[in-house]
């Protein structure tokens, strides 16, 4: 069972109005996200030790080595509607889901971060709209 709102009875003037807010309200989400990003994937792993780095185990979120991957995260400019963040790594998808085959094992992070960000996102849409009839 979905939820219907039909936008056709609002009035352009106010459309317009959330719409010109809409860009800024998406910048603030995805900052929300880089920020949630950048706490989820702070830090050592419990994983094996090579020399000087402690690895993520399985499971654990991807420990920072040399934080290039950690930083490679970058917000979406594509939808001004619609807040994300993506990292254009080629093994971002080999971390979160693990490399074909199963020599590694995933190290699941997004939906982590996604949680952690969630209520500073709703508080943002949530806000009142700067909205004059």
């Amino acid at each position: 069972m979905g939820l219907t709102i039909n936008l056709s009875s609002i009035p352009a003037k106010v459309m317009a109005q959330v719409e010109a807010e809409l860009p800024s309200r998406a910048v603030r989400a995805a900052n929300e996200l880089l920020n949630a990003e950048h706490e989820i994937m702070r830090g050592q792993g419990g994983g094996r030790r090579y020399g000087n780095h402690q690895a993520s185990a399985p499971g654990e979120v991807p420990a920072v080595w040399s934080g290039h991957y950690r930083d490679s995260y970058k917000t979406l400019e594509d939808n001004a509607h619609l807040p994300g963040i993506e990292s254009e790594t080629k093994y971002a998808h080999w971390l979160e889901e693990g490399t074909p085959g199963g020599q590694m094992a995933p190290r699941p992070h997004v939906e982590k971060i996604l949680q952690m960000a969630e209520p500073q996102i709703i508080a943002i849409y949530s806000e009142p709209w700067h909205i004059s009839v």
